[in-house]
């Protein structure tokens, strides 16, 4: 399972932090590094002027990927393909290098109706070079390469884009 870019990981958690979701849903968890990250960093009282994250959900279409660490990880995994599931309403969702293995009417399908729940949370390369499937994976393959033009439709909140990835946090209009 290929990784995300780890300088990503700041900004990530900088806008998660900004708008305190209480509930979030991680689609494309992979390792789970960003259901731990927020277990890690949002779901404990600490101090400071925010909301703990109460629910961190994953989604997942490969369930070799699931290991006792992500069952650990989540209060619940989903195992299904995010074009055929039925998302239930959470704060945010997050699609972290996941969007590139789409083509543009399968993501757009799935933001439309995200968008209409909660905020999202994408970040996607700004080069995905050539991938095929990986460990076994063939939804590991990259399809799309998606530029700054193809979310004009969406209320972009935050844009914290950087040279190795476009970071996008989409609102409802």
């Amino acid at each position: 399972m290929p990784s995300s870019y780890p300088e990503n990981i700041p900004s990530i958690i900088q806008m998660i932090a900004k708008y305190k979701p209480e509930s979030i849903m991680d689609i494309g968890i992979g390792r789970g590094k960003y259901g731990f990250l927020v277990k890690e960093y949002f779901h404990k009282d600490v101090e400071g002027d925010w909301k703990p994250v109460k629910k961190v959900d994953g989604l997942e279409i490969f369930p070799e990927y699931i290991t006792d660490l992500q069952r650990n990880i989540y209060d619940h995994i989903y195992i299904d393909n995010a074009l055929n599931f039925d998302f239930p309403k959470y704060d945010m969702y997050l699609i972290i290098d996941v969007l590139e293995h789409w083509n543009i009417d399968e993501g757009y399908k799935i933001i439309d109706q995200l968008v209409e729940k909660g905020n999202v949370l994408i970040s996607t390369p700004t080069n995905i070079g050539e991938q095929g499937a990986a460990h076994g994976n063939e939804w590991e393959r990259h399809v799309t390469q998606w530029l700054p033009p193809f979310f004009n439709k969406y209320n972009i909140l935050e844009d914290w884009s950087n040279d190795a990835s476009f970071i996008y946090l989409l609102g409802k209009l």
